[in-house]
């Protein structure tokens, strides 16, 4: 009866551990996290992709670290995207979050055992005395607007030289009449 009793008691261990507590053990509180971290920055996931483990984020301030644009891409898996990790980190299209990822190589990679959090009120008492905003990216809505307006500023001045220009030369020929 006793090896039983262990048995079960085994099991039921095993089948109430939350995998990514598993893996990733006991964190520091956040204060210390955010304090060891290298990049920290709240945005807005824009929209996702590889069943929500890949973030294309609109960043709204950075707490620390380098500059950032204001879009940039935060992985929560490998790279293959056939490949699962017990510490993927998915992302809700829409939420906020205060990420504080990993960079590696250009790239922001986040796992589940990061400090990154869905952003709410109460992280306003983490909000460091220095925030920047981040850098206007040349993509986006706000760079083709910007495109859009020159391709059309080229074309009304290239119109208003021709119209000049016809004008010029038909005063010539009526005056050479």
């Amino acid at each position: 009866m006793r090896p039983a009793l262990v048995l079960t008691a085994v099991v039921a261990t095993l089948l109430s551990a939350d995998p990514a507590e598993a893996s990733c053990g006991t964190p520091p509180p956040l204060s210390q996290r955010l304090q060891e971290a290298t990049v920290v920055f709240v945005g807005r996931v824009v929209t996702t992709t590889d069943n929500g483990r890949t973030a294309h984020v609109r960043v709204e301030q950075v707490w620390k670290g380098a500059p950032l644009s204001d879009r940039v891409t935060v992985k929560g898996g490998p790279d293959d995207e056939s490949a699962r990790s017990s510490v993927d980190r998915s992302f809700r299209a829409g939420a906020r979050y205060l990420f504080v990822p990993e960079r590696a190589g250009g790239q922001f990679r986040d796992t589940s055992c990061s400090a990154t959090v869905e952003y709410s009120g109460a992280l306003a008492q983490f909000v460091p005395d220095t925030v920047t905003l981040p850098r206007r990216s040349s993509t986006g809505s706000s760079g083709l607007a910007r495109q859009a307006a020159i391709a059309l500023a080229v074309v009304l001045i290239v119109l208003i030289l021709s119209l000049a220009f016809s004008r010029r030369r038909r005063r010539s020929s009526v005056s050479s009449s």
